[in-house]
């Protein structure tokens, strides 16, 4: 139970960010439409750091892990995933 409450706050807020990737994709290129994970991925760094900084105890070993778990799931979207951000994902046209 440790790890899995973090872990589905850092799915959500990686889903969020997916959402937003899908719709920018739409309407931009692809450099762009990866912009709201790396803003995630920011957010968890920022999350880690309140959470080691300003939070003590056991909140702030679960805020970090919050954002260790948003990290690790960015980046693994990014480097997993490259051809979600293209427009043609979702056809057979190359």
């Amino acid at each position: 139970m440790f790890f899995v409450i973090p872990f589905l706050f850092a799915s959500a807020i990686i889903v969020i960010a997916l959402l937003f990737s899908l719709i920018l994709k739409q309407f931009f290129h692809p450099p762009i439409a990866k912009i709201p994970v790396y803003m995630a991925i920011a957010a968890g760094a920022g999350i880690i750091y309140y959470g080691y900084k300003i939070l003590r105890g056991f909140e702030g070993a679960m805020f970090s892990l919050v954002g260790i778990f948003t990290i690790m799931e960015g980046w693994m979207i990014l480097s997993f995933l490259k051809g979600l951000f293209h427009k043609n994902f979702f056809t057979n046209e190359r």
